[in-house]
């Protein structure tokens, strides 16, 4: 199979590499690289090897025909702040990429089915996206108050968390995709709070926006997110009456909610328990007390995804695969394979817990 040119450029530029640095790690001009994006020249095998060894890739991630998602696809969703460099979104829309194709490597020979449905709810057809957030807490048989742990019922569902490196403006992007099965890659440097405000977030957009992501797409996924975490009729109670003498009272509702102060702020307005010149109280007195942008969690233990973990034990036990089966399965280096899996270069597969039984080995 021969190289794919936007699979060398993707590559190239999530590495951070320019054309001429390209080149010269190979040993050709600058000029053969551009063609070689651009599909004007076919290079040889010799060549796509020295390629593949310069970006510290295996050939085979440089020879995969799968279409990249840009960022405007209906089916890939971005929770980024505004003003985000084109060259960032690019790398994330890179990594993005390169999460899907290691999913739908390591799934080869893994019979897999979610256990949780994910219904997709055309907005105009419900009265909002709170509603749709209702449904699914009842779909999912969510009990009242606050969700332990999110992070289960998204992998239950089928979407695969995968953290990556990004700048502070990116928080996560997901990719819905025709498998059944779904990727989010999001920003491992974020605060527990908001980690799990972009997941619900994320869940809100493959719900709502299968078809369609409008200009209040943004606005639509937070609505559901918001409902998902601390249901109105749940929280109100809690939130009516608050004065900015009660800063102790949202901080307490931070643990019990896990989700950060701002945000109940933020839903006090919303369901008209504070005014607008209260909201604005509230947020300069997070401001003088370093909570509108808290990054040390207190006392709030992060929520790891498990669920490609658990599919590499199924390998590594079941299959007997090796680090260098696994690299190649999922198109990575062993090298790199073993640093963002935590498994060491060279050591036997230790006995590990198997799935339950909508994880299954294909014979």
């Amino acid at each position: 199979m021969s190289a794919n040119p936007q699979m060398i450029s993707l590559v190239r530029e999530l590495r951070r590499m320019t054309q001429t640095h390209l080149a010269e790690a190979v040993g050709v001009r600058q000029g053969f690289i551009s063609m070689i994006e651009a599909g004007v020249r076919d290079p040889s095998d010799e060549v796509v090897r020295l390629i593949a060894n310069a970006l510290d890739c295996p050939v085979t991630l440089l020879e995969e025909q799968a279409p990249v998602r840009g960022g405007e696809a209906q089916d890939l969703h971005f929770r980024r702040r505004k003003t985000l460099p084109v060259t960032e979104r690019r790398r994330m829309e890179a990594k993005l990429h390169l999460s899907y194709l290691t999913v739908r490597g390591l799934l080869s020979g893994i019979d897999y089915e979610p256990s949780l449905p994910l219904p997709t709810l055309d907005i105009d057809d419900i009265d909002s996206p709170a509603e749709a957030a209702r449904l699914i807490r009842r779909l999912w048989r969510i009990p009242t108050g606050p969700i332990p742990d999110l992070t289960a019922y998204l992998e239950a569902a089928g979407i695969f968390l995968i953290p990556c490196s990004a700048p502070s403006k990116i928080d996560a992007v997901t990719r819905r995709c025709e498998e059944g099965w779904h990727v989010t890659a999001y920003n491992k440097g974020m605060p527990v709070d908001r980690d799990r405000l972009t997941r619900a977030h994320e869940l809100g957009h493959l719900i709502l926006h299968e078809r369609y992501s409008g200009a209040d797409a943004e606005e639509e996924a937070n609505e559901f997110a918001a409902e998902l975490l601390a249901p109105a009729d749940e929280i109100y109670p809690h939130l009516a009456g608050i004065t900015t003498r009660d800063l102790g009272k949202l901080i307490d509702l931070r643990m019990h909610w896990k989700v950060s102060v701002p945000f109940f702020v933020h839903r006090a307005a919303d369901l008209g328990c504070i005014s607008e010149r209260q909201q604005r109280s509230f947020y300069q007195l997070l401001n003088s007390h370093g909570l509108m942008r808290q990054t040390v969690d207190h006392q709030l233990p992060p929520e790891q995804p498990t669920l490609l973990t658990r599919i590499i034990d199924v390998h590594r036990t079941t299959h007997e695969y090796t680090l260098d089966d696994l690299a190649e399965s999922a198109r990575m280096t062993p090298q790199r394979f073993g640093a963002k899996f935590g498994l060491p270069q060279h050591k036997a597969a230790d006995d590990t817990t198997s799935l339950s039984s909508k994880l299954k080995i294909v014979r």
